[in-house]
């Protein structure tokens, strides 16, 4: 399953966002090397969870068109971040890393990924989360381009 790779990546060392991203990207050719570089700048406490604005990044490269005028998939893209975000505050409570970081009581400062703590734990289950809601998404958006057709 994807979510078992975001979450071994993110063991690994890469941060939440770069999880995500990386785990997906190949499926938009782009490269590990890439993936890891355009997302890595999305987590560490910024206001929203990286794993949250990784997942919109693979949303945006599934469901927007390259054609900057096409009203219909930036909608589309819209709808599908906003139930996204929507399922992930139902299991989460907020998209927002600080409050979640206030559940454990986590400063910003506090970023050191050490095997075993329940900030890891805590991270990597958010990323594994992640990557299960993104990847019913996903599924859900193949089934319904197969039963177009």
């Amino acid at each position: 399953m994807k979510s078992e790779k975001a979450v071994k990546l993110f063991l690994s060392g890469l941060n939440c966002s770069q999880a995500i991203v990386c785990t997906y990207g190949v499926k938009y050719s782009i490269t590990f090397d890439s993936a890891a570089k355009i997302s890595c700048g999305l987590a560490g406490g910024l206001e929203t969870c990286g794993a949250v604005s990784g997942a919109i990044m693979v949303l945006g490269m599934e469901f927007a068109s390259s054609d900057l005028t096409d009203r219909y998939f930036k909608e589309r893209t819209y709808e599908t971040v906003a139930d996204f975000n929507h399922h992930f505050k139902n299991i989460f409570g907020t998209v927002k890393c600080p409050e979640l970081r206030k559940k454990l009581n986590i400063e910003k400062n506090q970023f050191i990924k050490k095997p075993g703590t329940d900030q890891i734990n805590f991270c990597a289950n958010i990323v594994r989360v992640t990557s299960d809601l993104l990847e019913e998404i996903l599924n859900l958006n193949a089934l319904d381009e197969r039963n177009e057709k």
